[in-house]
This record gives structure tokens, sequence and C-alpha cells, in this order.
């Protein structure tokens, strides 16, 4: 059976599938992952949509998304746990100590706690954060362009780190710690063609990392950044590398590097967001191939 027809198949099972305790609970039963029908191979299967899993985001052990009309959990061994409804699709999203923040459709905070209860958020923020992200911002993007433009001169062939629309939108709403690029040490940015990533600390001297391989998505954390690298038969490696630290292996699969759509490192495992055939995958990575 190949992807189209194991991702339909999957999809007529859960819409076809009673109702048990447990779904009416909002827990959703795992998709398979037998064979790597869905996963790629050195995956593991922790969700499959028709559709598409908006705002991901994690607190290094819980991930949540917005799924169509509903706030969900994405769990490696137990599918995908309905929180709430959403009536903001669009809304940003942030995990805050224990519980999720999102927006409802005037525009209002609310909290999501673990148990799913939703109650307003009443802390005055007056427009702070947003007047932040913005000076933040326009410092961040002049000295990382400065500091690269250095090391790669033609910008065609590099791959900045960036803050990412979902952080900065979540952090505007929330306000919190500012989105983790903003609060490294460092500017980050690969030189694809030669499969290099630089790092350039604010004060210090540069560095530069072989990956082995083409750079095709580069993603913060809180100690320095996450890369995906296409490599030599088919291999798509992700590597964790910290402020001033070597670069650490975080597992390989078999597939289509440009097929990612988001990295995220949760537990020390990295899970990958995949565009598929009839929507999308989240796996989490076993190991290298």
């Amino acid at each position: 059976m190949d992807a189209p027809d194991a991702l339909r198949a999957w999809l007529a099972a859960r819409v076809a599938a009673p109702w048990s305790s447990a779904l009416e609970r909002g827990l959703a039963p795992a998709a398979p992952a037998s064979g790597g029908e869905l996963a790629p191979p050195g995956t593991t299967l922790v969700a499959a949509t028709s559709s598409t899993y908006r705002r991901l985001c994690t607190d290094g052990a819980r991930v949540f998304a917005i799924h169509g009309w509903a706030l969900v959990r994405l769990q490696k061994d137990r599918g995908v746990l309905d929180v709430c409804p959403v009536f903001r699709p669009d809304t940003p999203l942030a995990i805050r100590a224990r519980s999720v923040m999102l927006l409802d459709p005037s525009g209002r905070r609310r909290v999501v706690t673990e148990d799913g209860e939703v109650r307003p958020d009443l802390r005055p923020l007056f427009g702070l954060p947003a007047l932040r992200l913005r000076r933040a911002l326009s410092r961040f993007v002049e000295a990382r362009d400065a500091a690269l433009a250095r090391l790669v001169p033609d910008d065609a062939d590099l791959l900045p780190l960036d803050p990412g629309h979902d952080a900065c939108d979540a952090y505007e709403a929330f306000g919190g710690a500012l989105p983790a690029a903003l609060r490294l040490r460092s500017f980050w940015g690969c030189d694809v063609p030669r499969g290099l990533l630089y790092e350039a600390p604010r004060r210090g001297a540069p560095r530069k990392v072989a990956l082995g391989g083409r750079p095709a998505w580069l993603g913060a954390t809180d100690t320095g950044v996450l890369v995906v690298v296409a490599r030599d038969g088919g291999e798509v490696a992700v590597l964790a590398v910290d402020e001033g630290g070597p670069a650490r292996s975080l597992g390989a699969f078999h597939g289509r590097a440009d097929d990612v759509l988001a990295a995220l490192r949760v537990g020390g495992e990295a899970w990958v967001r995949l565009a598929a055939p009839l929507g999308e995958v989240v796996v989490a990575l076993e190991g290298a191939c």
C-alpha cells in the first residue's frame, strides 16, 4: 500500500470508528505506523491529517497545535487529544507555565488548563509586547544580516535564522519571553551550497560547522539551533547545535528534506512535521538510518 492509499484508509477508519469512552474524552486512536506506510523509514508516526497542524508549539515536553476548529495535544504513544474547541482558527498559540494561551474571536486572551478548562487571561499588557517585538526585530535583522554578510557574501546562498511567524505572533499576543532566536547570544545562518552552518557571536570570533549535506530548514531552540540536512542516498538528518558546541545528531530518516515544514525538540527527541501527498504527518525520529 503506497502512502496516499494508506492515508486514505487511516482517515476512513477514523471516520468510521465507533465512539468509545476514550473518544468521548477527545482521545483519538493513534495512526498505525507499521511498515512505514505513513511514517518515513526511521521514524515513528505521531499523527496524520488530511488538512494541517497549525501553530505547532512545544515546551520541550508537551506538543500542541490547532487542528481544524480544535486545540489538540499530540502524544507519541497515545495519538491526538482534542483539548477544547477553538473559535478563531488563526489564533496564535503559546505554552505559558502549565497552561496554553490562545485568542477568542474578539481578540481577548484565553488560558486553557490541562483539563480543558478555558478561562479569561486578565493580565494587562497595554500593547507593550508588540512595541518591544518591533524594536527587537528591527535590531536583530540589521545586526544578523551585517554579521552574516561578512561570512557569506552572496546572500542568495544563505539560509538565515529567523524568529518565525508563529513565535512572533505568540509573543505579540501573550507576552512572556521573546522568541528564542532573539534571545540567543549568536546570529546563525547556513551556507547552503557548501553545507556549512555559521555562528556569529555578538561578541567573539565566528565559527563554521560542517553539516555533511545540504541544509534545508533552520530553527531556533533555547540554547542554539536545529538544522534539517539532506544527505546522499535520500537520508535526512536533524542536527542540534548549541551555542559554541558541536553538531549532535537527533536522528535521521529516508525521505525528502524539502517536505519538512517544521522540526521540534521534544524530550530529547526530534519531531518533524512533514508535507504528505494528501495532507501532513508528524513523526518522531527513531535514530540515525
